[in-house]
């Protein structure tokens, strides 16, 4: 279990970017709530929540990405090059139970220069894999996207010994001005967006937590409720497992 200390709980303020530990407790907490619930509850959804260093070990950001993007990133026929490494992943990948019996996938992406969250969310349900940038200054995430779909393919194979071809998939980038999806109008609440996007999409909620007055607050202090609780607001009202 991550432990909490006082510099975590420094990044929850307003004005602060969350880091790593508070962006993993939160999302340890949505895995449990999701292994623990989907079975007994319709709304919440089977899915695996990654941890911050899983995209880090995809795909190395020890420099700033747009800059690799501009370094030849991918061939025409949208295969990742270069930065691309499933073997750093391969272990974690194997021992994920279920993979492709998942409704979704959720993978947090922390840009360095500047610093930056977004998240990809694998959906199976529509066989879409989504990109949710509220500032949209990444171009769409098509590399970020081409990545994932990459390594599907290699987890399948891992898996099963086969070659996965499921068609009809798409890349769906939900930039900040696509209706229906909350956008940032500040510098700092990134990943506040990336969480409360998590935690609404996994239960299947429409994307409305912006519309409150002082909704950044708001969720600022309910995640740090459930980081350092453990808790999150409304299992309690979930049907309970045998």
């Amino acid at each position: 279990q991550d432990v909490l200390i006082v510099r975590d709980l420094r990044t929850l303020p307003i004005g602060e970017y969350l880091n790593d530990n508070i962006m993993n407790i939160y999302l340890a907490l949505l895995q449990q709530r999701s292994n623990r619930y989907a079975a007994n509850n319709e709304e919440i959804l089977r899915c695996h929540f990654f941890r911050t260093q899983f995209f880090r070990n995809l795909y190395p950001l020890e420099a700033d990405l747009a800059d690799k993007r501009s370094r030849a990133p991918m061939t025409s026929g949208g295969k990742v090059k270069s930065q691309y490494n499933f073997t750093k992943v391969a272990r974690e990948t194997a021992n994920i139970e279920g993979l492709f019996k998942m409704q979704m996938l959720f993978i947090p992406v922390h840009f360095l220069s500047p610093e930056h969250w977004a998240l990809i969310v694998v959906n199976f349900i529509d066989r879409r894999i989504e990109w949710f940038d509220p500032l949209n200054y990444r171009g769409g995430g098509v590399v970020e996207l081409t990545m994932v779909y990459q390594w599907l393919k290699h987890a399948h194979k891992q898996k099963t010994g086969e070659e996965w071809k499921q068609g009809g998939w798409r890349f769906v980038s939900w930039p900040n001005r696509q209706k229906g999806v909350p956008q940032q109008n500040d510098g700092y609440n990134c990943g506040v967006f990336a969480l409360t996007t998590a935690e609404y999409y996994s239960r299947g909620a429409v994307l409305d937590y912006d519309t409150y007055k002082h909704w950044d607050r708001r969720l600022r202090r309910r995640i740090l409720h459930a980081v350092v609780t453990r808790t999150l607001r409304g299992t309690e009202a979930l049907v309970q497992p045998a």
